[in-house]
């Protein structure tokens, strides 16, 4: 929300997004959105080969045990579980 009132010209996700490039700003939320955006920003500064490298030399190759890392992909019953343990 912060970031939003902020940058109220930045399209912020609602949720948990995966990495959003919107113009000179680069956001995501979660750990590998984390990654997603310094693989992106390395391959921005240093070239596309360059963020393949790196991306290689980390062997940043996800495969989550259940699939639900993200609300377009969870079960409803999981979200939910998530959205009530995380509200105020």
């Amino acid at each position: 929300q912060k970031l939003q009132s902020d940058y109220p010209r930045v399209q912020v996700v609602n949720g948990w997004p995966r990495m959003q490039v919107d113009g000179k700003f680069v956001t995501g939320g979660g750990l590998s959105s984390s990654i997603d955006e310094s693989l992106y920003l390395a391959g921005q500064i240093a070239g596309e080969s360059v963020g393949k490298q790196v991306e290689l030399m980390i062997q940043y190759n996800p495969q989550p045990p259940w699939m639900v890392g993200d609300p377009s992909i969870a079960d409803y019953a999981t979200y939910a579980a998530v959205i009530k343990a995380t509200s105020g």
